[in-house]
């Protein structure tokens, strides 16, 4: 249980920055390899913010959520997909 409650917060804290990063057009802190995903659905932000999230491994998720939120000690330029 408290695995899925803190996957539901990595979630909606990931979900809540896209959106805020979406007001100045591709949020800079997805990779690149979403840009396409974004330019389809750009009049619906929450809803490409959920797509690009469920797009993300688990991992990619925990390690995007950590640097944007400067839990991790790795910068937030550095690619989350190599």
């Amino acid at each position: 249980m408290k695995a899925q409650h803190g996957q539901k917060k990595i979630r909606e804290g990931l979900h809540k920055v896209i959106i805020d990063e979406s007001q100045n057009g591709f949020p800079s802190i997805l990779p690149v390899k979403m840009k396409y995903m974004w330019e389809l659905s750009k009049e619906q932000p929450p809803r490409i913010a959920a797509d690009c999230i469920a797009s993300l491994s688990e991992r990619e998720a925990v390690g995007l959520h950590g640097r944007v939120y400067g839990i991790s000690d790795s910068s937030i330029l550095d690619p989350i997909v190599r």
